[in-house]
Parts: C-alpha cells; structure tokens; sequence
C-alpha cells in the first residue's frame, strides 16, 4: 500500500476573550504540526496499517486458487519376476526383470465460475523380456485436453469466486478501519491540544494573580508603614500570595502532564515530549458566524453520517462480504453432480533408445480418443455442509446487528455532541459577560479599599471571584473546541479521503460541520 500523505490548509482562529492570549503571534506547536506527527507516528495508525497489507495479503492467497497450475512427475520403477514351476521346467524361463519409466505434464486452470480445464501429456515406457526370452521396450504417449463442468455444487461465480470477492470486500473494509483510525486519532490528539492550551492559559492567569497579590502585599506593605493601615492586614495579603503560589504550582503541574499526554496522542518518542513547545493557536469562537453554520439539526448530520462515518460505512462493508460468503454455503449444501471430458490422442514408438521415448509424441498415432463422463457425489447426512451454512448465517446476523448497534450510537453520539456543542457556547458567552462585570467590580473595590470603604477580605475575595471565572472562562472555551471536533468526528465529517491519502483542514477542526446543500 502507497506510503500515506497529508495535505493541511492552515488557517487562523480568532477569539475576542480578554483573556485568550495572542498564541498565534508566537513560535510554538501549531494544531496541524500535531495532527500531522500523528499520522505518521501514532502506533495505532501504524498497526491499522499493517492489518490493511494482511486484508491485502489475504486477497492474493484467495486470488491465486485461480491460477494456472503447471504439475509434472517423473518416476522410474523395476521389478523382479520369478517364473512358475512349469514356466521353469517346460519352457526353460528363468527370472525376468521389468523397468518401467514414466513422466507427465499437466496444466490446470480453475475460473471463476467453477469451471476447470487443461492440457495434459503423458509419455511411458515399459522395457522388459518376454515370454519367449526375447528383449522387448515400447513407448507410449498420450495427449489429451480435459474439461470438468459442475453442475450443481460448485456451479457460478457466487460459488466458486465467494472467497475471493469476500476478501476483497474485507480489504476495502481493512481501508476504511484504516480511516476509522486515523480520525479517532486525529480527534483524540485535537481534544488533548486544547487541554494542553488550556492548562497554559490557566497557568498564566494564575501567574497573573500571583503578580497581582505580590502587588497588593508590597502596596499593604507601605500603607503599614505610613501607619495608614493596621499590620493586622498583613497576615491576609501574606496567606492570599502563598495561596495563589501554591495554585501556580499546581497549574504548572497540570501543564506537564498535558504536554506528556500530547506527546503520548501524537505517538512521540519519550525523549522528545519535553521538548515539545506550547500550544500556538488559539481556541476557536462560537461568535465567529463565518464559520458557525446558520441552521443545523442532528437528523440532517446523522444523514451525512451514514454517507462519511468510516466505521459505519465498514460495518457495511463486512455485513456484504458475510452475505457473499452465506450464498456460496447455500450452494455448498447441494451434491456434487460434475461433468467431464477428454480429447486426445496416443502415440506409439518401440525401441530402448533414448529419441524412441520422444518418437511417440508422434510415432504410429491412433487418432483422436475422447472421453465424457458424470461424477456425483452426495454426502449423507451432509454434516459439513450444513455446519458451514450455520456458521455463516450466524456470521450474517452479527454483523446485522453490530451495524445497527453501531447505527444506534452514531444517531445519540450526534446529538449528544450537537448539544454539547449549543450549551458550551452558551455558557461560553454567559461567562465572558461575567468575567467582564467581575474585572469592573475589581476596579471598584479597589477603590473603596482606598478610601476604606471596603476591607482587606472584600479585595480579595472579589479577586479571587474574577481569577475563577477566567479560569471557567477558559475551561469553557475548552469545552467548546472538544465539541466541535467531536461533532465533526461524529458526523464522519473529521477527514476527507483522496485516493490512498487524507486530508485534514483547519476549518476540519475549528468549525461545525456543514450539512450537503447548506451554505458555507
């Protein structure tokens, strides 16, 4: 199988939270770097790969039952004849010895219907004595030309070439696995990208809160030192700065173990996960109307589904292939009732020298023999048969129902995606609003913490407020961006396939699905 190729169209995603920062500004691991290395390097992939080259494999060994098979034998026999009494007595015969050379070429060819035909020659010679004492060697050759036609058993292409179109559909089926996998892939290493941006945008908010804190206790530092607040109020900004270190901590913590579990999706070596960079693209917006479809209902994606979802359009394939099978074992039960024949002629040479062997190739012909014949065979109880017949009828209904337990859980993981996707951008843009009120309610107690209006406590608990609802800013944000490509991996909608390659689009992983007919 042609070795796999990718072609990526980048493209920007944009996001008017103040909190997204401008990733795209700076040198890091871009969305389609890392859904590129995990084509070429998930081991998932790679395995998948090689189940298609034994799908493959397993093709050829059934095509090669129909193959013109070329036979030959060469046999060189003697053997010792002992006189009778009276043979001995009356005629003087002693022992007598007898050599028999014998070879033959055969070439067979079995079609795809059922029917086998070939050429066949055969050439003998007996050298021996006679009766009489007398040296004797004769060559004999025979041409001939047979055909075998079944008539019932084994009869037609659904019969005979059952195997081979079974595997064939199995190889296509083997591609689509292939595909199958690689969207998964591409699904799981696009949601562990967003958690590894959202643990870096975690950690930098939380640095910021630290540097806010640190700013508050030195700023409290000096109003104590201007005896203008009581140094009680240390102890309150002191714990808030080692609260908001340890958090910091934390937030670095999570950020390692998101960029191992990238480099672990991504199929890279151990060694070079830690050098992985940060994440350089941003989250994509739900407020982007250019790439959030107008009107999009679930039956109209389940539909496209059913048309793109490699895993489902598999199932199909196999439950074809179990049918192909099931018909040749419905045949298989009928007897074997054959018709044969052969066409030649024979030629005769005597002599024990070594051209009087070649001679009778055309030497003293007879004309053209023919033959004709009718084989039956009908197996009682015919056991083997009907246990075949089961097998692949029970073969059938599994693969009946997988494709429709498969169908099912297409139909729910759309729209359990498809609302996901709704309720995530809804709680995306109720939390911006949020986050927007918190920082003016900061400013504000600021302010009357300047004028002593508001305690040490109301500062920071209003800071603490504002820094959480970045955090389930960004977590939503997240959110947003696993279900959209998990909309698109439902929907079959994640990869496009070019002949022995795919193609992976940014608009792919950023963007709602668009439905055959809908305006992009």
């Amino acid at each position: 199988m042609p070795a796999l190729f990718l072609i990526v169209f980048l493209g920007s995603v944009g996001a008017d939270s103040a909190t997204q920062p401008n990733h795209a500004t700076k040198k890091g691991l871009s969305l389609i770097e890392a859904v590129r290395d995990t084509i070429q390097k998930q081991p998932n992939v790679l395995l998948q790969q090689q189940e298609v080259e034994v799908s493959k494999g397993a093709l050829q060994m059934e095509a090669g039952e129909f193959d013109p098979a070329l036979s030959s034998l060469f046999n060189y026999q003697t053997s010792e004849y002992a006189p009778t009494y009276w043979e001995n007595r009356l005629y003087g015969i002693g022992n007598r010895s007898y050599t028999t050379t014998e070879s033959s070429v055969k070439v067979e060819k079995k079609t795809r219907y059922g029917v086998s035909f070939g050429p066949s020659v055969d050439v003998n010679r007996t050298h021996g004595i006679s009766d009489y004492m007398i040296p004797t060697s004769s060559n004999r050759t025979i041409v001939g030309f047979g055909l075998n036609v079944p008539l019932l058993k084994g009869r037609g292409e659904d019969a005979t070439g059952a195997e081979e179109m079974a595997a064939a559909v199995n190889f296509e089926a083997s591609k689509l696995d292939l595909e199958q996998t690689i969207a998964v892939s591409v699904l799981q290493t696009t949601v562990v990208y967003w958690k590894y941006l959202k643990a870096h945008m975690e950690v930098e908010i939380l640095k910021n809160m630290e540097d806010d804190s640190r700013r508050n206790l030195e700023n409290i530092k000096q109003l104590v030192k201007g005896d203008e607040r009581p140094a009680s109020d240390l102890d309150t900004f002191q714990a808030d700065l080692a609260d908001k270190i340890s958090q910091r901590i934390a937030g670095e913590q999570n950020l390692f173990e998101a960029r191992q579990n990238l480099g672990l999706s991504m199929g890279l070596a151990y060694e070079a996960i830690d050098d992985l960079p940060l994440p350089a693209d941003s989250f994509p917006d739900p407020e982007d109307r250019e790439r959030t479809p107008l009107k999009l209902a679930p039956e109209e994606l389940f539909k496209e589904a059913r048309n793109k979802r490699a895993d489902y359009l598999a199932h199909k394939k196999r439950e074809g292939a179990a049918r192909i099978l099931l018909v040749a074992a419905v045949n298989n039960l009928l007897p074997q009732l054959d018709i044969g024949g052969n066409v030649g002629y024979a030629g005769l040479q005597d002599g024990g020298e070594v051209d009087d062997y070649f001679k009778s190739l055309s030497n003293e012909l007879t004309g053209a023999n023919y033959s004709a014949g009718i084989t039956l065979t009908f197996p009682f109880g015919n056991n083997e048969a009907e246990g075949l017949h089961l097998k692949r009828n029970s073969r059938l209904r599994k693969t009946i129902i997988r494709t429709r337990n498969l169908e099912r859980k297409i139909r729910s993981g759309i729209v359990v995606a498809f609302q996901a996707m709704v309720r995530a951008a809804r709680e995306l843009k109720e939390t911006r609003k949020s986050v927007n009120h918190y920082r003016t309610a900061v400013s504000n107690e600021q302010m009357k913490f300047g004028m002593g209006m508001a305690s040490v406590l109301d500062v920071i608990n209003i800071q603490n407020f504002l820094r959480n609802t970045m955090l389930s800013e960004v977590s939503k944000m997240n959110n947003y961006a696993a279900a959209v490509v998990n909309l698109r991996y439902q929907t079959g909608t994640l990869i496009i396939t070019r002949g022995e390659g795919y193609r992976i689009e940014m608009e792919e992983l950023i963007s709602p699905p668009h439905v055959m007919g809908q305006k992009k």
